[in-house]
């Protein structure tokens, strides 16, 4: 202090200016990688940032910066790259109004799906003395799936259900639907209040129904009062 005629202390220590690496710059850049793939590992980034700006961070910082920016790690959420592009929204609208006039002139409308249903389940868990295994003595097959094809309206419930093993075809879809139409005009709810209407087989855009319309239609070449309106593709949403 003498030498200098100062009594005031300089500062020690601390990090230099030099070498802080996560600048500002960084970090953005960081997030325009998670903007453009948001599964780029930690190891991609670092390696990118040293490409891009010649800067040599280790994984531990940049964990720590996207922890900073509340970035967490999630579960990969797949959304096809046509659901919402303007083709599919043009032929959802077309899709709405079909089914809002049927709606307005009262007729009836039935949704038709099927599902399959693992009937061959066990537990992953049992006892067993210490030192010993839990065994379980299954079947060395466990054969066909079952399908179960079901039809349902708003006015009467479930209007057809069928079982079926193993896959369900675009033919047992098309006799499906053929009975689905029997079954609706027999139905209470089309007796009462939709004589004379149509029934309008609402499904949807499977490839197992693919041709169903086509296919139901030739089982029923007598209906003159049948249509099927097939749902395109939806946004996901959780």
């Amino acid at each position: 202090m003498l030498s200098k005629g100062s009594i005031e202390q300089q500062p020690r220590g601390g990090v230099r200016t030099a070498c802080i690496k996560m600048t500002v710059e960084v970090i953005t850049k960081l997030e325009e990688y998670l903007d453009e793939q948001a599964d780029t590992t930690m190891v991609v980034m670092k390696d990118r940032l040293l490409n891009d700006m010649s800067v040599d961070v280790s994984i531990t910082s940049i964990h720590r910066a996207l922890h900073g920016m509340l970035y967490t790690v999630k579960g990969l959420r797949i959304e096809k790259a046509a659901i919402n592009n303007a083709v599919n929204k043009e032929k959802r609208m077309a899709f709405t109004k079909a089914f809002n006039a049927h709606v307005a002139a009262g007729d009836m409308v039935v949704y038709h799906d099927e599902t399959n249903f693992n009937i061959y389940l066990s537990r992953n868990q049992g006892w067993a003395r210490v030192g010993e295994r839990t065994v379980v003595t299954l079947p060395a097959s466990k054969g066909k799936n079952l399908h179960v094809q079901c039809g349902v309206s708003p006015g009467n419930g479930l209007v057809l259900l069928y079982t079926h093993d193993g896959s369900v075809h675009m033919e047992e879809n098309a006799r499906f639907v053929a009975d689905l139409f029997v079954a609706a005009l027999n139905s209470d709810e089309y007796k009462e209040c939709c004589v004379g209407k149509k029934v309008v087989v609402i499904t949807d855009n499977s490839s197992a129904h693919s041709q169903i319309e086509t296919m139901a239609r030739e089982q029923l070449v007598s209906c003159r009062n049948t249509q099927k309106i097939s749902l395109p593709n939806a946004t996901s949403e959780g």
